[in-house]
């Protein structure tokens, strides 16, 4: 999610593969309904990791190129929990007490 060009194009000076997808996109195609999340793929198109780039909420120091790191040496890497927003309807509205009315 989101548009940065700055972020596409240091991707891809990095070698890595970088596509913006829809909130619904992240729904059906990788089952992720919070942002933002780390999703690193090898170069057969495996799924390695899926899951958060932070230990803890509100920090400034993500962990992405660390567990790049782990996952290019070989090692098994955790995921941890995404803190950030509900991209999902569906989580939006299980976690707003009030029940007010979101739109997608």
């Amino acid at each position: 999610m989101g548009s940065d060009p700055g972020n596409r194009e240091t991707a891809l000076r990095a070698g890595f593969g970088f596509q913006n997808i829809s909130d619904s996109d992240l729904i059906s195609r990788f089952g992720v309904e919070a942002a933002p999340v780390l999703v690193i793929f090898n170069s057969n198109g495996e799924l390695r990791y899926a899951g958060g780039y932070y230990n803890h909420p509100a920090t400034i120091r993500p962990l992405d190129e660390q567990i790049h790191g782990q996952l290019e040496a070989g090692k098994v890497t955790a995921a941890l929990p995404v803190f950030g927003c509900a991209v999902s309807l569906r989580l939006q509205r299980s976690l707003d007490p009030l029940r007010r009315t979101f739109s997608q």
